[in-house]
C-alpha cells in the first residue's frame, strides 16, 4: 500500500493496512464479496465513526487461522459471520452496529464506552432502540443504563 502525496488523510489508514496483510492474495473484490477476515469490537466501532475508543490493537474476526502481526488481534470463529452480523463500509467488511454492540458487551467493555458508542449510533440513526434490544436480547431499561453511562442522558424511545 502505497500513499500518494497531495492525497487526503486517511483515519483508518493503519487498519486498512493491517486488514490488507491479513489477506494479502486476494483482490479487494474478492475480500468484499466473501470476506474471510472481518474488522470487530473496537477496530468496527472506530470503522462506524460511533464511540470513542483507541486505534490499537486493531482487532478482527475470522474463520481461518491466521497469524497477526504486531498491534493486531484475531478472534477465530470457525463459521465466520451471518451475512446479516457484517456489511461493507469504507472498503472493510466490518461487524454491523447491532453486532459490534454485541461483540463489546460479551468482551466485557466498560459501559460508559459502550453507552457513547449505541448513543453516537442511535442518533446517527444507525440503529433504532427496538433493534438493539432485539439483538441483545433487553429491554429499554438496560439500553437506557448504558446511555446513561455513556454520558447520554436524554431518553430514546424504543420506537426511534
Amino acid at each position: 500500500m502505497y500513499r500518494v502525496v497531495g492525497a487526503g488523510d486517511d483515519p483508518l489508514a493503519e487498519l486498512r493496512i493491517a486488514s490488507l496483510r491479513l489477506d494479502p492474495e486476494r483482490t479487494p473484490r474478492q475480500r468484499a464479496a466473501d470476506p474471510r477476515v472481518w474488522v470487530a469490537l473496537q477496530s468496527a466501532a472506530k470503522v462506524h465513526g460511533f464511540g470513542v475508543f483507541a486505534g490499537e490493537p486493531h482487532t478482527f474476526v475470522s474463520r481461518v487461522r491466521i497469524q497477526s502481526g504486531h498491534g493486531t488481534s484475531i478472534r477465530r470463529r470457525s463459521r465466520g459471520l451471518e451475512r446479516d452480523d457484517w456489511e461493507l463500509k469504507d472498503g472493510f467488511a466490518v461487524t454491523t452496529v447491532s453486532r459490534t454492540t454485541a461483540d463489546l458487551m460479551s468482551d466485557h467493555v466498560d459501559g460508559g464506552h459502550i453507552g457513547r458508542f449505541v448513543s453516537d449510533a442511535l442518533n446517527a440513526g444507525a440503529i433504532n432502540m427496538g433493534q438493539l434490544c432485539e439483538r441483545l436480547g433487553v429491554g429499554p431499561d438496560e439500553i437506557e443504563s448504558l446511555l446513561m453511562q455513556g454520558g447520554d442522558h436524554a431518553s430514546v424511545g424504543i420506537d426511534d
